[in-house]
């Protein structure tokens, strides 16, 4: 099966690698910034970013489901 990929799918799929790389960035910050917080703070701060990234990883896997079911059709998503 060939994917036909044009410049609006491509853009969405760039979009949302990109906002899922800013989601799980935080946890990589948190062992090193937030050493002197609360421990609240880090709670909420690491929930937040995980649940971002699992719906940006949900995004993707919509995106890449729509492509290979209907490899003629953009996906609308956005």
């Amino acid at each position: 099966m060939r994917i036909k990929l044009d410049m609006l799918t491509l853009f969405k799929m760039f979009f949302i690698l990109m906002i899922n790389s800013c989601s799980l960035f935080p946890f990589a910050v948190l062992l090193k910034i937030n050493e002197g917080c609360n421990a609240m703070f880090k709670a909420r701060f690491t929930a937040m970013s995980m649940i971002s990234s699992i719906a940006s990883a949900y995004s993707l896997s919509i995106i890449s489901w729509s492509l290979a079911s209907n490899p003629n059709d953009v996906p609308t998503i956005f």
